[in-house]
């Protein structure tokens, strides 16, 4: 993902820092330029085999929730599964031994959603391709049923039904 998402480039677009109490731990646009440099060198050029895949989508998702640790969350569901995914992985490193392409992607979509302020009404093209992982048949049928409601909330049931 790059900052070119974001519907204004300002600090004011970086929703995790509404989380985030202690002024000196919140968010500039540089740190986020620099965390999103740093989750891109973990993904490989080429296939790696089963169990460097595994090691990768893991250094990835701690990587990925590593930023936060210094929330405090209440109220939004997003943002709790981050938080607990944080707490998971850096206390439990078993949870997360056998990750796969589902379940990295799931996590990469709702992280991007909750710490930045992207477009509630459509679907971002990273977000397009990675759909394309989860049954295609399964997650329309879904869709379908929810017709009154909100963009942002058809995402969020069409991410929590991937799972």
């Amino acid at each position: 993902m790059r900052l070119k998402y974001l519907k204004k480039p300002s600090t004011a677009a970086i929703l995790i820092n509404q989380f985030i109490k202690e002024e000196d731990r919140k968010f500039s646009i540089d740190d986020l330029k620099n965390y999103l440099e740093v989750l891109k060198n973990y993904l490989p050029l080429r296939e790696p085999n089963q169990q460097e895949k595994y090691n990768l989508y893991k250094l990835f998702i701690r990587t990925l929730s590593h930023e936060w640790e210094a929330a405090q969350i209440k109220g939004n569901t997003l943002a709790w599964i981050m938080k607990n995914t944080r707490n998971w992985i850096t206390h439990n490193s078993n949870l997360f031994s056998e990750l796969d392409e589902g379940i990295v992607a799931y996590l990469f979509m709702i992280n991007m959603r909750t710490m930045f302020k992207l477009n509630d009404n459509e679907l971002m093209s990273y977000e397009k391709r990675l759909f394309n992982l989860f049954d295609p048949e399964e997650t329309e049928n879904f869709i379908k049923k929810l017709v009154k409601i909100t963009e942002i909330e058809r995402f969020q049931y069409k991410i929590l039904i991937c799972i």
